[in-house]
């Protein structure tokens, strides 16, 4: 038989606890969908270079890292060139606390006050980028080039932590039966998450470029896209309840019926994707000192395996009880179409401004032929959404805008280049008003060049944004608040 005390556990247990175990039954694809946000725009490259000049590249891509930007720019290179680049991630994600209520409980004694307390999801991580061999000849008036590479196109390779402390309230309207005088009784709820994950998801590529009377530039690069990443998370989740309870009638409340109980569990992912797409690319040099670029890349399916292994722990059970379960999911992602579009002009041949505008069309997105298989049976669907889970809203095509400027100091022995940019970068992810995310960056960027042969840069790029957030059509005033920093760091060596 069920005591007061336990009853009104039972009710905050299955209007918070309950909702967030059976939505992760369903939502589990991307789990980290706002770090993969950052690299929204398929049309994206890689390099220090680049990056220091805001990532306007589409019409510049005259060096190693070219195919990753517009594969027409290959043909540009007067050497052959090794190219190498190396990335340094951190992201940051912070929900403030949030206030709201509800009477909508299968209890009609209670009424449910909830207050969410500040959270913060942090990860680092670092890996090898990109990884390039470009090999330009020419025949007769024809420039022609070839380049095979590799690119980490969305990292798996960080570490994470999550911390969550929300506070739920809850204050019963008929006290009769439970207690003498009115006072909240209160839920404590304290999460905190670790991930460690290894891998990602990659391309190699092998592109071709054409270049006619250093006027007209075309190009194309086949990619294929692959990776088994690994995750292993931990968490640790607390939960306190206390009763409050005037045993005297004089107005004073105390402590009374402490429960306190713990679960931990350990998950262990496998990861497969794999798929192949095509990079379309042309540059046009109108006037020597004015380039245009074009890119497109096209829309393909991702084949999508996932095999989860899990272990979890309860101290609310006396002894102990630990479950194990298995889940695996199957999907095929439409991932969509990307374009982009750039100038750059050379007043002098010190200088380099540029500017891109890049474009994916994410409302294509979709899951097709979505199999899980988990303790609960089998889900089957011909396809579903590619939304985020904390709102109804569809997603929004991804939109970017960028500018870079480029001083060349130096020599015929040495070069030092300085670099700036700013881009604003509207994202996939809808908030909980149904608006296109959209955060604002600036990098800086600088190198050193030797001898025409050896180079070395390096860019630092900082992100930040804020989104109201909650659940659509009850969306919340509070802003969650984005920020990462990247460094990147290239070597090339052309011979």
């Amino acid at each position: 038989m069920l005591t007061a005390f336990n009853t009104k556990l039972a009710v905050v247990i299955f209007i918070f606890i309950l909702p967030r175990i059976l939505f992760a039954q369903f939502i589990r694809f991307f789990d980290d969908t706002y770090l993969d946000a950052v690299y929204s725009s398929a049309a994206a490259g890689s390099g220090a270079r680049a990056f220091g000049m805001g990532g306007a590249f589409i019409a510049v891509a005259n060096d190693g890292t070219a195919s990753s930007w517009n594969p027409a720019g290959i043909a540009q290179l007067k050497k052959a060139q090794l190219a190498a680049v190396y990335l340094i991630n951190n992201f940051d994600l912070d929900f403030p606390g949030n206030r709201h209520s509800s009477s909508q409980t299968f209890d009609p004694k209670v009424i449910v006050t909830s207050a969410d307390g500040p959270r913060r999801y942090s990860s680092s991580g670092n890996n090898l980028d990109f990884l390039s061999l470009a090999y330009p000849f020419s025949i007769g008036n024809y420039r022609l080039a070839f380049q095979f590479s590799y690119q980490r196109i969305i990292t798996r390779s960080m570490h994470t932590q999550f911390r969550n402390v929300p506070y739920f309230y809850a204050a019963v309207t008929d006290y009769s039966q439970i207690r003498n005088q009115p006072a909240p009784d209160r839920f404590d709820f304290v999460e905190y998450i670790q991930y460690k994950s290894t891998g990602g998801y990659d391309a190699v590529s092998a592109s071709t470029s054409i270049g006619l009377f250093s006027v007209f530039y075309f190009g194309i690069a086949f990619n294929h896209w692959f990776g088994t990443p690994q995750r292993t998370d931990v968490t640790n989740q607390t939960y306190v309840y206390t009763r409050y309870k005037d045993d005297d009638g004089d107005g004073i409340f105390f402590e009374q019926d402490i429960l306190e109980y713990s679960v931990i569990s350990k998950v262990d992912s496998r990861f497969r994707v794999s798929g192949q797409n095509l990079s379309l690319g042309v540059l046009i040099k109108p006037y020597p000192r004015i380039s245009l670029g074009g890119v497109y890349k096209t829309q393909f399916t991702l084949g999508y395996e996932r095999v989860e292994n899990s272990i979890g722990e309860s101290t609310l059970y006396n002894p102990p009880r630990t479950d194990i379960s298995m889940r695996t999911e199957s999907a095929s992602i439409i991932y969509p179409f990307s374009t982009g579009l750039g100038i750059a002009y050379r007043p002098n041949n010190r200088l380099t401004l540029s500017s891109d505008y890049t474009f994916t069309k994410w409302s294509r997105a979709k899951y097709t032929n979505i199999r899980i298989v988990d303790e609960f049976g089998i889900d089957e669907r011909e396809e579903g959404p590619f939304i985020r889970p904390d709102n109804n809203y569809d997603n929004k095509d991804a939109k970017q805008i960028r500018v870079g400027l480029e001083y060349v100091f130096g020599s015929d022995n040495w070069i030092l280049p300085v670099r700036l940019g700013f881009f604003k970068n509207a994202q996939y992810l809808a908030d909980s008003n149904g608006n296109s995310i959209a955060y604002l960056g600036y990098t800086l960027g600088t190198g050193l060049g030797i001898s025409n042969h050896f180079y070395v840069d390096f860019a630092y790029i900082s992100q930040n944004g804020k989104s109201s957030f909650g659940s659509n059509p009850y969306p919340s005033n509070a802003k969650r608040k984005f920020s990462s920093n990247h460094m990147y760091l290239t070597t090339r060596y052309s011979f």
